[in-house]
Order: structure tokens, then sequence, then C-alpha cells
């Protein structure tokens, strides 16, 4: 009896590889989808480079929002110019002067070099949300999504899906 249950265990028991990573929960800090897979910051143990930023540059009326990934050299990138305007709760569809999103798919080979292959958001095509703004504890939140083209290869476009920010402090 005990052999048959190991055997079960061993050989059906485990799907290992196709379990899918759970989603995302409202505690996570970042996430997002690019091209149907799941996106999250990582230091990857690098003390050096911060993972996760988000910055409200008040003179300029900037918002940004940062995440890198140092095992994958994935990185997105998002920011909204609010020219004089003060950070609120809103959405800001992507345009080319006042929300643009940008992402780097890592490092790939191009004539024998790697080269780093970034990303344009594509005008008219996405959005950044402010959800959720605490001005006293300088906490926010949000959503996004967008369509970005390869600055290598302007055939090809990634989509970055069900993006959310929570409670990052700016």
């Amino acid at each position: 009896m005990k052999q048959i249950l190991f055997i079960i265990l061993i050989f059906g028991g485990c799907k290992g590889s196709n379990v899918e990573p759970s989603p995302p929960t409202d505690n996570e800090r970042f996430y997002c989808e690019i091209d149907g897979e799941r996106y999250r910051p990582n230091s990857n143990g690098d003390i050096f480079n911060e993972v996760l930023i988000a910055d409200w540059y008040k003179l300029k009326g900037t918002f940004t929002v940062s995440a890198y990934n140092s095992k994958t050299y994935k990185d997105v990138l998002f920011f909204i110019n609010l020219k004089g305007q003060k950070l609120e709760v809103k959405k800001h569809y992507i345009d080319s002067l006042y929300a643009k999103a940008s992402y780097s798919g890592g490092y790939i080979k191009v004539n024998g070099n790697s080269t780093r292959e970034d990303y344009s958001s594509i005008k008219g095509i996405g959005f950044i949300e402010i959800t959720k703004l605490d001005t006293l504890t300088k906490k926010v939140s949000g959503k996004f999504e967008f369509d970005a083209k390869s600055e290598i290869d302007k055939t090809k476009i990634a989509k970055i899906r069900n993006g959310q920010f929570n409670n990052l402090t700016y």
C-alpha cells in the first residue's frame, strides 16, 4: 500500500512546471503581464540597484514609476507630465506629450553584439491611472496598460497588461 501511494505521489501528484504562479495580491507593490507572462521587479540580490521607484517631481510636474528585474534585465517605466497641475486621482491616456511609457525587453543579439531591446509606448494605446493617493503619507496606487513598439524591430509590439502599483512611496 505504501508503495502505491509513493508511486501516485511521484508520478501523478506533482505537476511542477505546469502550475501557474499566483495572481497578484492587493499587498503586492508592482505587477503586470508582458505579452501574457507575469512580470515583477526583482533585485536578484543586487543591493546597488533600486528595483521599484516612484517619484513626484513637483517643480517639473512629473510623476514617474520605474520597475526593474535584475535577473531578466527587463524594466517597465512610465511617466505623466502634469504641466503645473497637481498629482491627483485621475486616468491619463498614453499620448506623445503628457503620458508615456517604455519597456526594455532585456538583451538580444544584433549582428553578433548584445544589445538592449527598448520599446516605446504607442500613442493612443493605453493608460496610466492614479486610483489612490495619500499626500500626507506620500503613498500612491494605480493601474496601467499600454502597447510598446521595439526601437530595433518596428514590427515587434509588446503588450503590457493588467498593470498595477500599490502603496508606493513617492
